[in-house]
C-alpha cells in the first residue's frame, strides 16, 4: 500500500500544484514482466491495475 499511497499523493500534487488535469503516475520497474520485482512492487502493480 506504500507505493499506492504515494501514487494517490503525487497524482494530487500534479493536479494542484502544476494544474495538470488527469497527471499520469505509474510505477517504474525494471523489466517488463509483471511478475518481476518484490511483493511491494508486485501488490502496487495490481492495485494501479484497478485504476
Amino acid at each position: 500500500m506504500y507505493y499506492f499511497n504515494l501514487h494517490i499523493l503525487g497524482s494530487l500534487f500534479a493536479e494542484n500544484v502544476y494544474n495538470i488535469k488527469k497527471p499520469k503516475v505509474g510505477l517504474l520497474n525494471i523489466g517488463e514482466e509483471k511478475g518481476k520485482g518484490n511483493l511491494l512492487t508486485q501488490s502496487t502493480y495490481r492495485l494501479l491495475g484497478r485504476q
